[in-house]
């Protein structure tokens, strides 16, 4: 596929990953060198959903409407379209990228153009929880910043960062509580009164933890990875991330993962805290999560569709 035009919308919101400056005119100008004429606008995220339904609606529609940001951002215009015929692409610029990266989307800003100008159109797997959709994991019983937290030591490149990631591990500890949940998914899947700090529900395959980068195929399986964390420690998660840091190793050890269609949680509480594609938010349990298979429809690099 051939992309002629689009519409950027960049994240005004968005903590941008170190390294990336994103100028809209730079960026227009980017698209231009490749073929493509493209708009490009700053939005609230907030307004980012209804943006996305009123170009596609328009008369001089896009070939693609691309979100530049992390995976809230991609989230967020997600939940607008999943469903429809709107044709998103990702230009991965926020701290947390997965999402982009399981579609084979490079991190580099030029790099990330040219492949939208020849990527092809696929769609995509997304889960949802309690209505709510998301396209990379849900987190269970913790702030988002637990997960931001072992992300940094898992990807971590030099003592320094992972020094730096674990400092920050214990200040958000401290204020991570121990949830105790039941579990019932098909397949004899079932777990009453589970004690755990870590229950983690991604869309696609999360079987390497919590910052895995998996191939497509994993968001074309109709299925959910339901991460659940063996140990009822919470420090014994920064250790062993600790470890795998420290051994070269991207896995999230102490961990146990299986595959499911779709998953109920219920907490012992009316609402349950959650962390949906690293934004906080409260919801009532108990907790539905289903697979919307191919419901939404993304730009991929060419070279990973091309025999497909």
């Amino acid at each position: 596929m051939s992309v002629a035009s689009v519409v950027v919308l960049i994240n005004a919101s968005a903590g941008l990953r170190a390294g990336v400056n994103l100028d809209p005119d730079a960026l227009a100008s980017a698209f231009a060198d490749v073929g493509v004429k493209a708009a490009v606008d700053v939005v609230d995220p907030r307004r980012i959903p209804s943006t996305v339904g009123i170009l596609w609606a328009g008369v001089d529609r896009p070939d693609a409407v691309i979100v530049a940001g992390g995976d809230g951002t991609v989230s967020y215009a997600a939940a607008a379209v999943v469903g429809t015929d709107v044709v998103l692409g990702v230009l991965p610029i926020g701290m947390f990228n997965h999402f982009a990266q399981q579609l084979g989307m490079p991190l580099d800003v030029g790099a990330a153009v040219r492949a939208l100008a020849s990527a092809d159109v696929v769609a995509v797997d997304v889960g949802e929880v309690n209505g709510r959709t998301f396209v990379n994991q849900t987190v269970l019983g913790t702030d988002p910043k637990l997960l931001q937290v072992m992300d940094r030591i898992q990807t971590g490149q030099g003592w320094g960062r992972i020094r730096s990631a674990f400092a920050g591990s214990v200040r958000v500890m401290a204020q991570v509580p121990t949830s105790r949940v039941d579990l019932q998914a098909p397949g004899g899947v079932s777990r009453r009164g589970l004690r755990t700090p870590l229950v983690l529900v991604g869309n696609g395959s999360h079987r390497r933890g919590i910052s895995d980068v998996t191939a497509l195929e994993s968001l074309t399986d109709g299925a959910l990875d339901l991460t659940v964390a063996r140990s009822t420690s919470r420090w014994a998660l920064v250790r062993a991330g600790w470890r795998a840091a420290r051994s070269g190793s991207d896995a999230l050890p102490e961990t146990d993962t299986i595959a499911v269609p779709e998953l109920t949680v219920t907490a012992r509480s009316r609402t349950v805290r959650v962390g949906i594609d690293g934004e906080a938010e409260v919801l009532r349990s108990p907790l539905q999560f289903r697979v919307r298979r191919q419901a939404l429809h993304v730009l991929v690099p060419s070279d990973l569709t091309a025999g497909a």
